[in-house]
């Protein structure tokens, strides 16, 4: 009998497990001190089930829910969950102003088999900035809009995000507190206040004052201004000094407009948005004031809805008045495409694009893609859909007004020439779209077939496939413009990569290797200065090989 007791209660810790008395405690601490948190928010996390849980249920996986338990951490950043079961747990933490600590790698699940204690989940501590904005006199100005901009490449184009816009106090003082790890430009621009909407004569009374745009370094432009590099607790701060002058006015009509609704404007100088936050809008006339603008010339744009109106403004010694806009929503644009030679009898599979891989289409299908430049609330590009038979039409829908760079890219074929109406997209590849007005449909002349490069690149093998781009140029006029792929391992030499085009038009090329795949090479400036590069000619069906030693950083 005592033997029988002593089995029970060797057995008693087992059951226990089983039956979940396991527990799970540590401690939230932040990265960059080693302090502890206080009231952060821990999730114990676990999937699947164990085999004995699952043969319980019938053997159905599907039976056994997760186990997902949240607790605080108390005063000195510890946390504590009881009653677990046996299993692999992920043990995560949030609160406000931290974020995720990447610094040691993704955390790993947690092989819970007997009570853990002792447990560390870091934290980081966002960032901050702060500054203040004073005139040409040192005096503060208040109610100042302060943007915290981040810029990075996207499909060779540089896009700029607005993060985080905040305004000035009665001290000139502004912060941007929780921001992410990163680079930020901060600029200031104009006066806050959303459009005044009101009827009748119930306009109102802005100051005359005015500014222009100003980026911490003291530059009027992103590409000068000084970037401040936000890291994990970073407390930087960016004091901006403001020419204040007398404004001028500009006023007009919008037409075309819903009654009662908002309309948005903005005041474009180039691909700067120079705020003008503080119009006044007469809801029921379209009638509309902005009341202080520094000489310039400038495009002023109304969006409502969809539906958008440009206008040019030249502000010099005196107010603008007259100015009319008149809504419209985007237009579709045709795409038309002819083939020059038939089919061939056997196609080999549909390729991917090289430089969109989610703009696949059908083997001896052209498309043509928009990319516009630098502007908020856009799509990075915009394309026509591969038409359903080869050679058939497609449409680029919902095109707003703006300037795009227009490219052609064919499956199983090239492009020999695009037009829109005179204009010939080999040799002027941007295209203009005015509001309200569907340009000509843009004409397609392609040949099936088109060469091949298979390529290698000599390169250190510590080098990451995954951060080298290689660009091929084309050196003579060809709507298609360059093309661009990413490198993968040559099974057969692991110190060598390799790459592939196909699809190209007969003639002559430059290629390039880079190691920092955060490249402008859709930049007419960026492609102005490239020099070397490996020289390839392409014939009009074939494989040529091209090996690139080294590349370029």
């Amino acid at each position: 009998m005592k033997r029988l007791i002593a089995v029970f209660i060797l057995a008693l810790p087992a059951l226990a497990q089983q039956e979940g008395q396991l527990s799970l405690s540590g401690t939230v601490v932040n990265a960059k001190t080693g302090e502890p948190i206080r009231r952060a928010l821990v999730s114990a996390v676990r999937f699947g089930a164990r085999r004995e849980e699952i043969q319980q249920q019938g053997g159905v996986p599907g039976a056994i829910q997760p186990i997902r338990l949240t607790t605080f951490t108390d005063s000195g950043g510890v946390f504590h969950f009881t009653g677990l079961p046996t299993g692999q747990y992920s043990v995560t933490a949030q609160k406000p102003e931290f974020t995720v600590d990447f610094s040691g790698g993704p955390a790993k699940p947690i092989d819970l088999s007997s009570s853990t204690n002792g447990l560390s989940v870091k934290l980081s501590p966002l960032g901050v900035i702060t500054g203040t904005v004073t005139d040409q006199d040192g005096l503060p100005l208040r109610s100042v809009n302060v943007f915290a901009l981040s810029s990075q490449v996207q499909d060779g184009l540089r896009q700029v995000r607005s993060d985080r816009n905040v305004t000035t106090d009665d001290r000139g003082a502004y912060r941007f507190w929780s921001l992410p790890p990163g680079k930020y430009y901060v600029k200031a621009a104009g006066i806050s206040g959303e459009s005044f909407q009101f009827v009748g004569d119930a306009a109102p009374t802005f100051s005359g004052e005015s500014f222009a745009p100003v980026y911490f370094g003291g530059t009027h432009e992103l590409v000068a201004a000084t970037p401040l590099e936000i890291g994990p607790g970073t407390e930087a701060r960016a004091d901006i000094s403001l020419k204040v002058e007398a404004g001028f006015g500009v006023s007009g009509s919008v037409l075309n407009f819903v009654p009662r609704h908002e309309i948005k404007f903005e005041l474009l100088s180039g691909a700067e948005d120079v705020s003008a936050t503080r119009v006044a809008i007469n809801n029921e006339t379209g009638r509309f004031s902005i009341p202080s603008v520094v000489p310039g010339s400038y495009v002023l744009r109304a969006t409502q809805g969809n539906s958008t109106a440009e206008a040019p403004v030249t502000v010099r010694s005196s107010g603008v008045d007259g100015v009319v806009m008149t809504l419209a929503a985007p237009v579709q644009i045709a795409v038309t495409t002819r083939f020059t030679n038939k089919p061939p009898e056997i196609q080999p599979p549909a390729i991917q694009a090289d430089d969109d891989d989610d703009l696949n289409g059908a083997l001896g299908s052209c498309i043509a893609i928009l990319r516009p430049s630098v502007r908020s609330g856009v799509r990075p590009y915009l394309f026509s859909a591969p038409p359903e038979n080869p050679g058939g039409d497609a449409m680029i829908p919902e095109v707003p007004p703006g300037n795009y760079g227009v490219t052609i890219q064919c499956f199983g074929a090239y492009a020999r020439s695009a037009t829109s109406g005179t204009q010939d997209f080999g040799s002027d590849p941007v295209l203009a779209v005015s509001p309200g007005v569907a340009p000509p449909a843009i004409q397609i002349v392609a040949t099936y077939g088109g060469g091949s490069i298979n390529g290698k690149l000599r390169a250190d093998p510590t080098l990451s496939p995954g951060n080298v781009t290689v660009i091929l140029v084309p050196q003579f006029s060809s709507p298609a413009g360059l093309r661009v792929t990413q490198v993968l391992p040559d099974p057969g030499n692991p110190n060598q990569l390799q790459f592939q085009f196909q699809g190209l038009a007969p003639g002559a090329y430059s290629a390039w290797a880079f190691a920092n795949a955060d490249i402008e090479y859709r930049s007419a400036d960026f492609l102005r200065a490239l020099s070397g590069g490996t020289a390839v000619q392409v014939d009009e069906s074939g494989v040529k090989d091209l090996t690139l030693n080294g590349v370029a950083h």
